[in-house]
């Protein structure tokens, strides 16, 4: 277990998901299956950064990273939910604007 508030873990799950993405699109000879794939993993972690917003409501980096896994989305839908994502930290960390 690691507290929502270490940022460490929250660089390496960084770290590594990019690591992980360019790997799996860099590797993949199906551009449309690197694709498919890309964004399930894409939205596997937006699940767990919401799933963990809710538990730890207070902790700016669950918010943050799925802010930023919403802009690798590319989509309206997470166009829309990075920017609430983006106000919401704004609120959490008012000291960063």
């Amino acid at each position: 277990f690691t507290e929502p508030e270490d940022q460490s873990g929250w660089m390496y799950h960084r770290w590594l998901l990019r690591n992980t993405m360019s790997t799996s699109t860099s590797s993949a000879g199906d551009d449309a299956k690197s694709d498919a794939t890309a964004r399930e993993t894409l939205a596997r972690e937006a699940a767990l950064c919401r799933e963990l917003r809710e538990l730890e409501p207070g902790s700016k980096w669950p918010v943050a990273t799925l802010a930023r896994l919403c802009e690798s989305m590319g989509t309206e839908e997470g166009d829309a939910e990075r920017a609430k994502s983006l106000e919401r930290l704004r609120r959490l960390d008012p000291m960063r604007e």
